[in-house]
């Protein structure tokens, strides 16, 4: 994840920056319309198939259609980490949590991952941009930066999360 650093003095303390996966024109906007952001929040859930549903699972690839269990499991995972973001919101008092991202990783012998990244915000009516429009530096589009298109046609590896081939 890369960033910049903006301050706001109606935010506080210089010392405790915020971090956030949202854009230099998201974070305008939500200023704009007098909500701050709080903290990205983050949460994972690892759910397994288990020997026999990893059989089954298995002998259901060799034939058309979907693959009920895996299914089962991917949504079953999506909504633990749904509800971890929700937790970790309502403890921190927020408003809501905005940019939510899933990413589903397979962590091979029948176990699979997904991390939900989002951030937290809050009503704040001190809050306001101070330029009536948005300035030219934050209309700059961000890219994912969780993998590098450096190494385009090549498997990457990247603190457990693989990606091969071009993006």
């Amino acid at each position: 994840l890369v960033g910049t650093a903006s301050r706001h003095p109606a935010l506080g303390d210089p010392e405790r920056p915020f971090t956030s996966e949202l854009t230099g024109e998201e974070l305008w906007n939500l200023t704009q319309l007098g909500y701050q952001p709080l903290r990205l929040l983050m949460a994972s859930s690892v759910v397994s198939l288990g020997i026999g549903g990893g059989i089954k699972a298995f002998f259901s690839s060799f034939s058309r259609g979907e693959v009920g269990s895996m299914t089962q499991l991917v949504y079953q995972a999506r909504e633990n980490c749904l509800a971890h973001i929700r937790d970790e919101a309502t403890s921190i008092q927020a408003d809501g949590v905005l940019d939510v991202k899933l990413f589903v990783h397979d962590m091979a012998g029948g176990m699979l991952e997904v991390l939900a990244i989002g951030t937290a915000f809050k009503r704040n009516a001190q809050v306001r941009t101070t330029l009536p429009q948005l300035p030219p530096q934050a209309i700059i589009r961000d890219r994912s930066t969780f993998f590098s298109s450096d190494l385009v046609g090549q498997s990457q590896n990247l603190h457990g999360f693989t990606s091969g081939g071009a993006e």
